[in-house]
């Protein structure tokens, strides 16, 4: 039931204009996005506005409980900083970028880190298995916490290390 609701929630994903103090012109995305309360059985949704300034990757989150900024060197880093805020709340956001098997490369981190490889154990990583991490596209979405998707990133790691794969 939970999930059907999720699924249900519609995407919107498109470009605002904005013109700075300086005359200089940002775009700037706007994306809706479900968090699942386990304890509480609830969803919730989140309005995410997505830009790129020249230094930092901001995200500015709007929802029920207020207003927040998440400034980072990538928007993979801003995103896990906003899911660790949730954390604390018993709140798990739905998106690619939460999925447990979905992380970036030290190279799309370095160009912004809004795409992320879906990762199989003992498997290198491929160019067919990216996801923007603001989308949920991904099959059978599975969203955990911060933690539980380091620690599945750094078994991946291991097991190309360690692996005859």
């Amino acid at each position: 039931m939970i999930l059907q609701f999720i699924k249900s929630i519609p995407k919107v994903d498109h470009l605002i204009q904005v013109i700075t103090q300086n005359q200089q012109r940002w775009e700037m995305r706007v994306v809706l996005l479900p968090i699942y309360y386990k304890n509480d059985n609830k969803i919730e949704t989140c309005q995410i506005f997505i830009r790129d300034s020249e230094e930092l990757c901001i995200l500015d989150v709007d929802r029920d409980s207020g207003f927040k900024r998440y400034e980072a060197d990538s928007f993979f880093e801003a995103l896990m900083n906003y899911r660790l805020d949730l954390e604390k709340e018993g709140g798990i956001l739905q998106c690619n970028g939460a999925d447990r098997c979905v992380f970036p490369s030290p190279m799309q981190m370095n160009f912004g880190g809004e795409k992320a490889y879906f990762l199989e154990m003992g498997k290198q990583a491929s160019l067919d298995n990216v996801y923007e991490i603001f989308d949920q596209d991904k099959p059978n979405l599975n969203c955990v916490s911060v933690a539980e998707q380091k620690q599945f990133y750094d078994d991946w790691f291991t097991s190309l290390v360690g692996g005859s794969h």
